[in-house]
């Protein structure tokens, strides 16, 4: 597995693909930064201390943009059908599951990195680290990304899961955007509607604690937020290897 896992690194290293994608992302929040910049009241009212209380209101995007790395490690062995030659030379489904999974995690995390060290980086450039009553400080900051990363890889141990069951690429990312754009709004219409047990439902489901953060982040939310994050990733990589293990693939 450590093999395909480093054949598959190198791969995607070494394309265009995930640095093609992340410099867009960069080019949009640097030019973004610069034309805030640019404007008088932008200038005068923003600053590092004020992005960073924003960003923690945002915990849900990189779900969105992380779901690339899903799209270049799984979904293009669908578009290109090479998945059962990858397969035909032994290798066991389970490791190609698992190796396909670590990748994209790994590729997701260097993608937050690059994008946070850019936008807070300009950020602090072209407005200075600023104060703000009340605002959170750089610590608190990198501890709710830090109780964050379990959900965001669950998000794509979940993405992993709908890609073995979905063969189409495109109904892949549509079910992906409904599940984590609507999901939780759903559950709690029912909630509303038909019974207050839901709320149970939605208070364990990934986008609810991600929003939370930005409101009540305490050693309770952290905990739940790693249980949580530990038991969606073993119990839907673990599917995955069991619906993937008896797939037929063509």
């Amino acid at each position: 597995m450590i093999n395909y896992i480093k054949a598959e690194l190198y791969r995607n290293f070494n394309r265009k693909y995930f640095w093609l994608y992340t410099g867009i992302i960069v080019a949009a929040i640097v030019g973004l930064n610069l034309l805030l910049r640019a404007s008088a009241s932008g200038s005068n009212s923003y600053n590092l201390s004020i992005a960073m209380g924003l960003s923690v209101r945002m915990l849900t995007v990189p779900i969105f943009l992380a779901f690339v790395t899903l799209d270049f490690s799984i979904l293009e062995e669908y578009k290109n059908l090479t998945m059962k030659n990858v397969l035909s030379f032994g290798l066991p489904r389970s490791t190609y599951i698992l190796s396909k999974f670590i990748v994209s995690v790994f590729f997701s995390l260097l993608l937050a990195l690059i994008v946070m060290v850019s936008f807070y980086g300009s950020t602090a450039l072209l407005f200075g680290i600023g104060h703000k009553a009340g605002a959170i400080t750089f610590s608190t900051l990198l501890s709710i990304i830090a109780a964050s990363i379990p959900l965001w890889i669950a998000s794509l141990a979940i993405g992993t899961f709908i890609s073995v069951i979905i063969s189409n690429p495109t109904i892949v990312s549509f079910v992906f955007a409904f599940l984590f754009l609507v999901g939780a709004q759903l559950v709690k219409l029912l909630y509303m509607l038909v019974s207050h047990n839901f709320i149970h439902v939605y208070n364990i489901l990934i986008t609810p604690q991600l929003g939370n953060f930005a409101v009540k982040f305490t050693s309770a939310s952290i905990e739940k937020a790693v249980i949580s994050g530990i038991i969606y990733t073993i119990v839907f990589i673990g599917l995955s290897i069991i619906i993937f293990n008896k797939k037929e693939i063509k």
